[in-house]
């Protein structure tokens, strides 16, 4: 009841102020504990927001009840390959070591935050630990910040398809999504071709003029 009606924006806007003020105390505690300055604290997001309209959800709070883009600026949704299904704020607080306000564009997924955390900690890990993980920490000093450390990031949607993500480029691939579709030669795939990086909302498709980027990303 605490946080009841304390957004603008529903139910899970007061969820949000909740989860907001338990940082707080988080962030309280370590700084009681004589800690936080030596803390690295990650806050994230595993995926994109809910859309009500879809799920029909009862705790309502996106753009359909209150005009609100919580994946503003891009499109899509959770469950969706597009940016705004997968792309989500990864913030890093680590005094003396991150500068605040400091930004990197370096696309990570959260697989590489254990092998990240390794490194940190000078651990080596075995090749079945984290195999799907890339450290990051470079990144966080400010060292290297490469597009992706990456070679390429696998983007998966609920209904079984797909998209591959290397460079400044996705390819959005239409075609079979369960094992009897796979064995039957006959369906084809189409694709998509967005520049996440210089088109954000994914609305200009240059599959047409790139086929040697599909074949690269497809093949």
């Amino acid at each position: 009841e605490e946080f009841t009606r304390k957004s603008n924006a529903g139910a899970y806007g007061d969820y949000i102020v909740e989860t907001d003020h338990h940082i707080g105390v988080l962030l309280e505690k370590l700084s009681e504990l004589g800690v936080d300055q030596n803390t690295m604290v990650i806050f994230t997001s595993d995926n994109g927001p809910e859309n009500d309209r879809v799920r029909n959800m009862k705790t309502k709070g996106d753009m359909n009840t209150y005009d609100h883009l919580p994946q503003a600026p891009f499109r899509g949704w959770k469950r969706e390959r597009l940016e705004g299904g997968h792309r989500v704020p990864l913030f890093v607080r680590w005094p003396g070591k991150v500068t605040p306000g400091d930004k990197c564009t370096t696309t990570i997924c959260l697989t590489d935050v254990f092998p990240t955390l390794a490194g940190l900690l000078k651990t080596q890990l075995d090749e079945n630990t984290a195999e799907d993980g890339v450290s990051f920490l470079d990144a966080i000093y400010g060292k290297d910040r490469p597009v992706s450390f990456h070679e390429a990031i696998v983007h998966h949607e609920g209904n079984g398809s797909f998209a591959i993500r290397k460079g400044n480029f996705k390819l959005i691939i239409d075609g079979p999504k369960n094992t009897s579709q796979f064995l039957d030669e006959s369906l084809p795939d189409s694709f998509v071709l967005y520049d996440v990086v210089n088109d954000i909302q994914e609305t200009n498709d240059i599959s047409g003029k790139h086929p040697e980027i599909i074949k690269e990303l497809h093949g």
